[in-house]
């Protein structure tokens, strides 16, 4: 449950942002690597209270660690290129793990005024990194913001949406869940919760084991073809316990790197190119339908029926082969359960209706 003060900071962040970045996307992208950079603080602030030491912002880095950077002393100018320059060369820190370099990849300061970052990162500085579900559900509410943004086909899904279609869906905590056009990973960490939810005792204590959890989070794939999107995708998750989020930036529709790869539910709201976005050499997308009609799903004993979102039902079952369709034909794959054995079985063979 997100709290006022939490909201209120988030909604401060965006209204001193606002008159250098009008565009709420790139007021999302600013506050999102802002607040990574404070945890990472937080985070080294903790190893030395247990006794031990601090790794992300050591040698080299050490000098942009954020007590220094906030330092009553330090000019507004110097603050403004000490942060610019420290976002910047993020990703060659040797002291961060491979996520927080994905994090800052091509992480940059987009405006120059000295007053409007002090502000902000003020704003920030009352953020801490405290382990919590707290964390996660702020982030989620920053993510709403985004819910009128249409550039390139890119449109967050509504929460209320994501949440019935996994209700319906109603994956399990031993399948494979991807969503191949994850944006902001909303049916990921949807997902992960009803999971979370359903294997609870009577009593709501948790069924699942450390061992379970461990399965649980490599469970859990994602790919964009945005590198902002992955961005925020990345962070999302870790807030909400994925230490290690399989989140890739690629292109579902036309690229053929992930062909094998299986999974046991795919959840997702797929992009639908106009002629002025998308990633094909024409800028619309030849295979528009292909992920669509896998974002309506319900499962019966056998073989599923899988909706398409525009009304055509096809039989489906809980897999579906990721890779780019050839001859405008959709391949992918039933699974239906007899015996304890699982069989995959060709789908439709009818052309994906335009």
């Amino acid at each position: 449950m997100l709290d006022t003060d939490t909201r209120r900071r988030i909604d401060s962040a965006r209204d001193i942002l606002v008159g250098k970045l009008p565009d709420p996307k790139s007021q999302v992208e600013q506050i999102t690597i802002a607040l990574t950079y404070k945890f990472m603080d937080d985070m080294d602030a903790e190893s030395e209270e247990l006794g031990g030491k601090r790794k992300f912002f050591t040698g080299d880095f050490a000098r942009y660690g954020w007590a220094r950077l906030m330092h009553p002393g330090l000019g507004g100018h110097e603050m403004l290129g000490l942060y610019a320059e420290g976002i910047a060369r993020m990703p060659e820190n040797p002291g961060i793990p491979a996520l927080f370099r994905d994090i800052f990849k091509n992480a940059y300061l987009p405006y120059r005024d000295p007053e409007t970052l002090k502000a902000f990162l003020k704003i920030i500085d009352e953020f801490s990194y405290d382990h919590s579900e707290r964390l996660g559900d702020a982030f989620e509410y920053l993510l709403s913001v985004l819910g009128s943004q249409g550039d390139a086909g890119q449109f967050r899904t509504p929460r209320n949406i994501i949440d019935f279609v996994v209700e319906i869906v109603a994956p399990r905590r031993d399948e494979v869940v991807l969503d191949p056009a994850c944006g902001t990973a909303g049916f990921l960490i949807s997902a992960y919760k009803h999971i979370l939810r359903t294997n609870k005792d009577d009593e709501g204590r948790s069924l699942l084991t450390p061992d379970d959890r461990g399965r649980l989070a490599s469970n859990f794939k994602g790919y964009d073809i945005s590198p902002d999107m992955v961005r925020l995708s990345l962070v999302n998750m870790y807030l909400h316990g994925f230490t290690d989020p399989h989140i890739y930036e690629y292109d579902t529709l036309t690229s053929e790197e992930r062909w094998n790869e299986f999974a046991d539910v795919i959840l997702a709201n797929p992009p639908f190119m106009s002629p002025r976005g998308g990633s094909s050499p024409t800028g619309a997308s030849p295979y528009p339908a292909i992920a669509a009609r896998c974002y309506s799903s319900t499962t019966c004993s056998s073989t599923s029926m899988r909706m398409d979102v525009r009304g055509s039902s096809f039989p489906r079952a809980s897999s579906f082969r990721m890779g780019a369709p050839t001859d405008g034909y959709g391949k992918c794959c039933s699974r239906t359960r007899s015996s304890g054995s699982s069989h995959f079985l060709p789908a439709s063979s009818s052309p994906i209706p335009g």
